[in-house]
């Protein structure tokens, strides 16, 4: 079907930039991602490529408007060992995520027990034991103040332009 006016209509300009800097915006709705499809132009190559990965993605994406999917159906229970438990795990090149414990999968006769958890950021994956112990260990070994590591090329951002005189430059990259 042909999208109606109001997701033909191009999405809202963008809120004036920080100072020296950008801003971000992200899209909550299901009508706000068609409306920026929409407004993609084909005969750009860069918009085309846009516009085709997202028509692509539209169908898997979970929003922000939407319900949480359903637990899957099966032997995962909601109450067991550590559900309910935070945990940090590390991931090389990225950085630590934090996550909960949100389900639980007892151990059947050929399969170890599989613990559930979803990321503060959204991501969800399934932990084998010693996974989850070396998570909740890593979470007990912060400091108290809060104050964690971080591994990552977005450790070395910069958000703007660079001070007169800066000897680093933007992104970390060589000069």
């Amino acid at each position: 079907p042909a999208p109606s006016p109001a997701e033909r209509a191009p999405p809202p300009p963008p809120p004036p930039a920080a100072e020296g800097g950008s801003s971000w915006r992200f899209y909550r709705s299901r009508q706000e991602v068609r409306q920026l499809v929409a407004s993609l132009d084909e005969r750009g190559v860069n918009e085309r490529a846009l516009k085709r990965a997202l028509q692509a993605a539209l169908p898997q994406l979970r929003l922000a408007d939407e319900p949480a999917p359903s637990p899957p159906a099966g032997p995962w229970r909601s109450e067991g060992p550590h559900v309910g438990a935070r945990v940090v795990l590390h991931f090389a090149g990225v950085g630590e995520s934090e996550a909960r414990v949100v389900r639980y999968l007892p151990p059947s006769e050929d399969e170890p027990a599989l613990w559930h958890v979803e990321h503060d950021d959204g991501d969800e994956e399934d932990l084998e034991e010693d996974e989850l112990l070396a998570g909740v260990a890593k979470l007990e070994a912060r400091p108290a103040d809060g104050l964690q590591e971080i591994d990552g090329p977005f450790a070395l951002w910069r958000n703007g332009p660079q001070p007169r005189g800066a000897r680093d430059p933007p992104l970390g990259l060589p000069a």
